[in-house]
């Protein structure tokens, strides 16, 4: 009961409405009060799907999520892998050309023509 509830930290329904001041009597969704004896729709409909039964889960669920996390792992590593080599090679290719071209350096000057028929 309340005890084995309490040691485990799980708290109910109730005491989270009650905390919250969802519970009857307290204000609601709209910013009005909620009389004692109704309640928002919605929150009814949320109740409901919650407390019914739940669905029965694939027993092949566990092996196809370890399947299809596998996959994503492996997309993100050649994804990753495929970013750095192009990275590496758009340096390289920065290298070659500023080694050839050397852009840094200034063009001589062309402040005289040239001397002709001396």
């Amino acid at each position: 009961g309340g005890a084995a509830r309490a040691a485990t930290g799980r708290r109910s329904r109730a005491g989270l409405l009650a905390r919250s001041g969802r519970a009857a009597g307290g204000p609601g969704p709209r910013g009005g009060a909620v009389s004692a004896g109704r309640r928002d729709p919605r929150e009814e409909q949320v109740r409901r799907m919650l407390d019914g039964p739940h669905p029965a889960l694939p027993p092949d669920l566990a092996a196809w999520a370890v399947l299809r996390g596998g996959r994503r792992l492996r997309r993100r590593r050649a994804v990753r892998r495929t970013a750095g080599l192009l990275l590496a090679l758009a340096l390289s290719a920065l290298l070659v050309w500023a080694g050839v071209e050397q852009p840094w350096e200034s063009e001589p000057a062309q402040v005289t023509p040239p001397l002709q028929g001396w």
